[in-house]
């Protein structure tokens, strides 16, 4: 995934990790979504670049009732 800024990947973050966040109190998650992407960048070596990019896989997976 390419994120072209912070506030995408914030977004991502809110919507993917929402069994997560929602369970910080309303007033912290904003400060919560800030530092992830703040150490993501450290350690993925974005830098001070506002492109993020993350690894992902896609796992489709159809299932029948018999």
């Amino acid at each position: 995934m390419f994120y072209s800024d912070e506030d995408g990947f914030k977004e991502w973050l809110r919507a993917a990790w929402f069994p997560y966040i929602d369970r910080l109190p309303e007033a912290l998650r904003g400060d919560f979504l800030s530092d992830v992407v703040k150490n993501y960048k450290i350690t993925s070596n974005a830098g001070k670049s506002e492109n993020i990019r993350v690894k992902m896989i896609l796992l489709e997976v159809e299932a029948y009732a018999k």
